[in-house]
């Protein structure tokens, strides 16, 4: 993991015992259970993705008064930024729950979570 110059273990953002160099060398916003379809959630009882981003809007404006504008911009330019999410949609809400199944077939429901991740990726970029 040095070679590419990541950490063993991302602390998680909401850390109460976060330190400021952890802020500067990378922090996780993930909640566990969370998907694109906003109702795994609130099924899961987590943090949404709507509310990580903006836990991540925060980061920034703090990471800034650390280090200061420019250098904030320049860490964020050479970071690396990873979403893994779905396979809770499937899991926890469409093959658990019967709401989205009455909404949906797989195939339609599929093309709601694209249609969700390809909203949040252009919103958010």
């Amino acid at each position: 993991m040095k070679k590419i110059n990541v950490k063993e273990y991302v602390p998680p953002y909401l850390d109460p015992f976060i330190e400021d160099e952890d802020l500067v060398t990378g922090v996780s916003f993930a909640s566990g259970a969370t998907g694109l379809d906003p109702l795994t959630s609130t099924i899961n009882m987590v943090i949404p993705m709507v509310d990580q981003l903006e836990m991540f809007s925060n980061y920034i404006r703090k990471l800034e008064i650390l280090v200061g504008k420019a250098e904030a911009n320049n860490i964020l330019n050479n970071s690396l930024f990873l979403v893994a999410t779905g396979s809770d949609d499937f899991v926890d809400d469409y093959f658990t729950y019967p709401m989205r199944k009455i909404q949906y077939d797989l195939s339609s429901y599929t093309n709601f979570l694209v249609a969700e991740a390809s909203t949040f990726i252009q919103v958010n970029v």
